[in-house]
C-alpha cells in the first residue's frame, strides 16, 4: 500500500506541475496578445507623426484605439478606474483649469476641438493605461517596436530607395555627426529625426531595463540596435539621456539608492548652472555662456519676454505669442521646451504647478527604490524630464512623445503607490 500511495502523490504531483506549466503557458500567451495590441497602439500613435498621413485621420485613429482599449478593460475586467496620486491630481488639475479658463476666454472652433481632447487623452492615459499594459509590456514592446523601425530606416541606406507606395522612409536632408559611414541621419516613417531619436532612446531604455532584470539576449541585441538608431538619428538629448542611464545603474550597483540621489542632485545642480549661463542670468566662461544650444536659449529668452505681458496665467495652449520675440532666422513657434512651452501657456502658476508636478514624482519615486526594477522606472522618469528640456512636447497630446511621457508619469505613480 506505501508504493501504491507513493505512486497516487507522484501522479497527482505531475498534474499539478503539469496545470501550472499550462496556466503558465495562458497568461504567456494572454500577455503576449496584450504586448502586440501595445506595439499596434504605439503604431497609431506614430501617424501623427507620419509624413503624407492627415492629421485629422491619424488623431481620428488614435480616439477608435483609446475606445476599443476601454471597452476591453470593462469588459474584462467588469469596471474602470482611475488611479492618480493626490498631489499629481492637484497639479495636473491647476494646469487644466487654466487652460480651461483661455478656452472659455479666447475661444476658437479648432482649439475649441482639440484642447479638451488633448486634456481628457492625457488624463486617461496618466491614470489609465498603466493599468492596461503592465511596465514589462511597455519595456518590451518599446523595445522591439524601436529596434524594428530603426531597421525600417536604414532600408534607404542600403537600398538607395526611400518612397514605398504611399510611404516615405528615405533620409533626412541634414547631415550625421555621429555615425561616420552614415552621410545623412535616417528619420524612418517619421517626418524628421528627432521622433526616431526619441522613440529609439525609449527602445534603449526598455530593453536595458529588461536585461539587468532577466538577462535576456533577445533585449541585449534591441539594445544595440535601439543605441544605433538614437546615434543615426544624430539625436544629442538621447546620447544625453543614455549615458545618464548607464551612470545611474552603475551609481545604484555600487553606491545604491544614496548615491543615486546624489548623483542626480548633483546633475541636476550642474545643469541648472549651466543653462543659468546661457540664459545670462550668472556670470560664467565664455566657452558655456556663448552656447546657444541650436538657437533654444534664443527661443527660452523670447519666451520670458512674451511670458512679461501675462505673467501670472500666460496666454494659453496652442498661442503663437513667441513669433514677435525671435529672431527671423528661427523657424518654429515652440520654445523647444515642455517646461517653457507650458508656462507660456499657462504662466507661472501653470509652469510651476507643471515643474512640481515631476519634481514630486522624482522624488518619491526614488525614495521608493529598493530593487532594480524601481530603479528602471526611476531612470525613465529622470529620461523624461532630460527630453522636456530640449524638446516641445509635453504630456499634454496625442502625439507619440506626449502618449509615451504620460505612460511614464502613469507608470511612476503607480510605482509610489504600491512601493510607498
Amino acid at each position: 500500500m506505501g508504493t501504491a500511495d507513493s505512486g497516487w502523490k507522484l501522479i497527482n504531483l505531475s498534474k499539478k506541475v503539469n496545470l501550472q506549466r499550462i496556466l503558465s503557458m495562458m497568461v504567456d500567451l494572454n500577455r503576449f496578445k496584450i504586448g502586440i495590441i501595445f506595439i499596434l497602439f504605439l503604431l497609431a500613435a506614430s501617424l501623427p507623426s507620419i509624413s503624407n498621413v492627415p492629421q485629422s485621420i491619424a488623431y481620428l485613429i488614435i480616439l477608435v484605439f483609446y475606445f476599443i482599449i476601454c471597452l476591453w478593460y470593462v469588459h474584462h475586467f467588469k469596471g474602470m478606474s482611475l488611479l492618480g496620486l493626490k498631489s499629481v491630481v492637484t497639479l495636473l488639475g491647476i494646469i487644466l483649469m487654466i487652460g480651461t479658463f483661455h478656452l472659455i476666454t479666447n475661444p476658437t472652433i479648432e482649439q475649441f476641438i482639440r484642447i479638451p481632447i488633448f486634456m481628457t487623452i492625457t488624463i486617461f492615459t496618466i491614470m489609465f493605461l498603466p493599468r492596461v499594459f503592465d511596465i514589462w509590456i511597455f519595456y518590451a514592446a518599446t523595445a522591439i517596436f524601436a529596434s524594428v523601425f530603426t531597421i525600417i530606416g536604414l532600408f534607404p541606406v542600403v537600398t538607395g530607395h526611400g518612397t514605398y507606395g504611399v510611404v516615405d522612409i528615405s533620409v533626412w536632408s541634414g547631415t550625421n555627426s555621429m555615425v561616420p559611414i552614415l552621410e545623412n541621419s535616417i528619420r524612418s516613417i517619421y517626418r524628421n529625426p528627432n521622433t526616431l531619436g526619441f522613440v529609439a532612446t525609449m527602445g534603449s531604455l526598455g530593453s536595458i531595463a529588461i536585461y539587468v532584470e532577466r538577462k535576456s539576449t533577445l533585449f541585449a541585441f534591441t539594445f544595440s540596435i535601439c543605441t544605433f538608431g538614437i546615434l543615426a538619428s544624430d539625436n544629442r538629448t538621447g546620447v544625453l539621456v543614455l549615458t545618464v542611464t548607464v551612470l545611474l545603474y552603475i551609481t545604484y550597483i555600487y553606491f545604491g539608492k544614496k548615491g543615486v540621489g546624489i548623483i542626480t542632485t548633483m546633475g541636476a545642480t550642474i545643469a541648472a548652472t549651466g543653462i543659468s549661463m546661457m540664459l545670462g542670468l550668472v556670470p560664467g566662461p565664455n566657452v558655456i555662456s556663448s552656447m546657444t544650444l541650436s538657437s533654444r536659449i534664443d527661443r527660452w529668452l523670447g519666451a520670458s519676454i512674451a511670458l512679461s505681458y501675462s505673467p501670472l496665467i500666460g496666454f494659453g495652449f496652442g498661442s503663437e505669442h513667441l513669433i514677435p520675440y525671435l529672431p527671423d532666422e528661427i523657424f518654429g513657434l515652440t520654445p523647444h521646451n515642455s517646461f517653457v512651452r507650458v508656462t507660456l501657456a499657462t504662466g507661472l502658476i501653470g509652469g510651476i504647478a507643471y515643474t512640481t508636478m515631476f519634481g514630486v514624482l522624482l522624488v518619491n519615486s526614488w525614495k521608493n527604490i529598493s530593487e532594480i526594477n524601481d530603479l528602471s522606472i526611476y531612470i525613465f522618469l529622470v529620461s523624461v524630464i532630460i527630453v522636456q528640456m530640449f524638446e516641445g512636447a509635453t504630456i499634454f497630446g496625442m502625439s507619440l512623445l506626449s502618449i509615451l511621457m504620460s505612460l511614464i508619469v502613469g507608470y511612476s505613480q503607480i510605482s509610489i503607490t504600491y512601493n510607498g
